[in-house]
C-alpha cells in the first residue's frame, strides 16, 4: 500500500500555476500597486485553501483506506 503521508502537499501542476500567478502579480505590482497589493491577498487566500484542502483530502483518503483495509481482513 503506498505511503500518502510522503506524497507532495500540492502536485506539480499546481505549482506552476501558483508560479505563474506570482510571476503575472509582479507585473501588476510594478504598474498598480494598490490592485497588487488586492491581488496578493486574494492569492495567498487560495493557496492557503488548496494546502488546507489538498490535506484534508489525503487525510480523508488515507482514514477510508484504512477503514476498507479493516473490513477487508474482517471478512477474510
Amino acid at each position: 500500500m503506498p505511503n500518502l503521508q510522503n506524497k507532495p502537499i500540492l502536485s506539480r501542476h499546481v505549482w506552476v500555476i501558483y508560479l505563474l500567478s506570482f510571476l503575472l502579480l509582479g507585473v501588476v505590482w510594478y504598474f498598480q500597486w494598490i490592485l497588487g497589493f488586492i491581488l496578493t491577498v486574494l492569492l495567498a487566500a487560495s493557496f492557503y485553501y488548496s494546502v488546507r484542502t489538498e490535506r484534508t483530502l489525503l487525510n480523508e483518503t488515507e482514514k477510508y483506506i484504512s477503514t476498507m483495509s479493516h473490513r477487508i481482513k474482517k471478512v477474510g
